[in-house]
């Protein structure tokens, strides 16, 4: 389970979550909505440890976060694919990610067989995004938060990514302003109290 207690952050003096409370149970699928600035990747940093929160808790897996608990338990994708491209082969790179050796289901699902021996960094956006998703979809790590985890995608891509993340035995949780087909959808106004200090 994914669980957020009465989260309050407040960043320059301005509030940007108030007593914010999520649930997030055992094989759930959900995706937080929003417009652009309404927090979403502020929310990401937070249950990934990027960020602290004023006050509140964040557990995963029934342990307050820590990043030994992340990296133990969690799978993430940022909106940006190039920050997170740590190697100079895209098979190294789904490797690493998964912590797993490559499988053939993975390389033809994704259709990443003629960058294998790439640098992932001179792929298209949407190549490199592949490559990020097909690591984590490889790995056995139980819980997988996305930001924006459509980006770059065409929309034939969207629709294989979306009933991928169904298929899957992993806890979900997705930040996107778009609506992500088939997973529970929570606008990020909806696990807060009213007016917070946003714009």
């Amino acid at each position: 389970m994914i669980e957020i207690i009465a989260l309050d952050f407040i960043r320059s003096e301005r509030r940007i979550f108030k007593n914010l409370n999520l649930k997030v149970g055992e094989n759930s699928k959900i995706c937080i909505k929003g417009p652009i600035g309404s927090g979403k990747s502020t929310l990401f940093d937070l249950l990934l440890g990027f960020e602290a929160p004023t006050s509140g808790q964040i557990y995963i897996g029934g342990k307050q976060i820590t990043k030994k608990v992340i990296s133990e338990q969690v799978n993430f994708i940022a909106q940006n694919s190039d920050l997170q491209l740590l190697t100079m082969e895209v098979k190294k790179e789904i490797e690493f990610i998964s912590r797993k050796t490559i499988t053939d289901e993975i390389i033809e699902f994704f259709q990443l067989c003629p960058f294998l021996k790439r640098n992932p960094l001179t792929l298209s956006s949407s190549e490199k995004r592949r490559v990020l998703l097909a690591g984590v979809f490889l790995s056995e790590l139980p819980y997988l938060i996305l930001d924006e985890p459509a980006a770059d995608l065409d929309d034939q891509w969207k629709t294989k990514v979306f009933s991928r993340i169904l298929e899957s035995e992993k806890t979900v949780l997705a930040f996107s302003h778009e609506e992500i087909k088939g997973l529970e959808q929570l606008g990020i106004e909806q696990l807060q109290d009213k007016d917070p200090d946003r714009d």
